[in-house]
């Protein structure tokens, strides 16, 4: 059910009925329930805010949004460390299979991000490696960190790839 965002809800309808809303069509039988343009609405709200804000207070209203997404962090929320959310650490370990781990280019090991936002001693982060791994900034990236990528024989390889 697409609860859409071109209704005007608390025009329509009183605030009981805006709140047990998703649990009365649930009872008729609608269970993938949807806005189909929260995210749209969200995002330029926030960033609206945030222009006006800055406009106002300068570099003030950015620490603001800044330390609020430090504090959904306990939540789950994953965003403030950019970086890694876009997936530069994934990049980083194909530039360095694909260098023998000698990229000048990798992104992450040495970043600002990576220098200032680990703080607590759970969340240690190792600034001065070669390989930018999941691990060292303290999550999950998805790769697979213990195949020793950088002890390939590369003879061997290439071998392989021409005899296939």
């Amino acid at each position: 059910y697409n609860c859409s965002p071109s209704f005007n809800w608390q025009k329509a309808l009183a605030p009981d009925k805006i709140a047990s809303f998703q649990r009365d069509i649930a009872q008729m039988g609608y269970r993938f329930q949807f806005v189909t343009l929260a995210g749209f609405h969200s995002l330029n709200l926030t960033m609206f805010n945030l222009a006006r804000d800055y406009r106002e207070r300068g570099m003030a209203a950015y620490c603001e949004l800044q330390q609020a997404e430090f504090a959904a962090e306990v939540e789950g929320y994953t965003a403030t460390r950019h970086q890694r959310e876009v997936g530069v650490g994934y990049f980083d370990a194909i530039a360095a299979v694909i260098s023998g781990g000698k990229s000048s280019t990798t992104a992450l090991a040495r970043s600002t991000e990576a220098a200032q936002f680990c703080e607590s001693e759970a969340k240690v982060c190792k600034t001065e490696t070669k390989v930018p791994t999941g691990p060292q900034y303290g999550y999950d990236d998805g790769l697979v960190h213990n195949h020793n990528w950088a002890v390939h024989d590369w003879a061997a390889i290439d071998r392989a790839a021409s005899n296939a």
